[in-house]
């Protein structure tokens, strides 16, 4: 892949790295930071329909169909790396064992994505909220592994709300009640597990296994 390299780019939290319905010369993998995916709904609300973690490809939608069915936004600060889309196309043209490579990461994360959410759906609000939370503090450090567990998830309520489809202040009254609890402590830096037996107790939690996922 590396002769379809265009280089790298770095983006602020907030920046809108792809949108819903358009179409992009490039293709990227995520080398550090988080990302989400999300749909706008009716009224501008809206839709989370999940995170994205280093090693993780962004676009492929736009190159292999006529566009993003989602919008792709950096929740921190976030490194990637870029493809021209034409690279995307050769690749399964001229080197099938890399594109079934491809293939099978894009419907494991696809898979994992959709697990989540059916999960959240089967939840409570504060039992989703607790999911969530260990779900992303799960993923994160399989990726980049923390030696005390003392991982700041970058997560307030707007954005719990809008991952789990239910109106801002059911998810503010859960996170409250999680910090009462003594379960999670919320600072301007994220969210930090506290009590995590007890909070996957409250969440009905159990860890998946991990996904691999290789810097291409």
């Amino acid at each position: 892949m590396s002769q379809f390299k265009a280089g790298e780019l770095t983006v602020d939290p907030g920046a809108t790295i792809l949108l819903e319905d358009d179409t992009s010369p490039y293709f990227f993998t995520l080398l550090d930071g988080w990302v989400f995916w999300h749909k706008h709904r009716r009224r501008q609300t809206r839709l989370i329909l999940g995170f994205g973690f280093p090693g993780d490809l962004l676009g492929t939608q736009a190159v292999l169909s006529p566009g993003m069915r989602c919008s792709v936004t950096a929740l921190t600060a976030a490194t990637l790396c870029v493809f021209d889309r034409d690279g995307l196309e050769a690749v399964f043209r001229q080197q099938p064992p890399l594109a079934l490579a491809l293939t099978r990461k894009l419907t494991e994360s696809v898979a994992a994505e959709q697990e989540m959410l059916a999960s959240l759906r089967r939840r409570s609000v504060l039992e989703g909220a607790a999911f969530l939370i260990l779900t992303l503090h799960d993923t994160a450090d399989e990726v980049s592994p923390t030696s005390n567990g003392n991982l700041n998830i970058p997560l307030d309520s707007s954005l719990l709300a809008d991952t789990l489809g239910v109106a801002h202040h059911h998810a503010e009254r859960a996170l409250v009640k999680l910090q009462q609890s003594s379960l999670v402590e919320q600072s301007p830096d994220g969210i930090v597990i506290l009590d995590r037996k007890q909070l996957e107790e409250t969440s009905r939690y159990e860890r998946r296994p991990a996904i691999v996922r290789p810097l291409i």
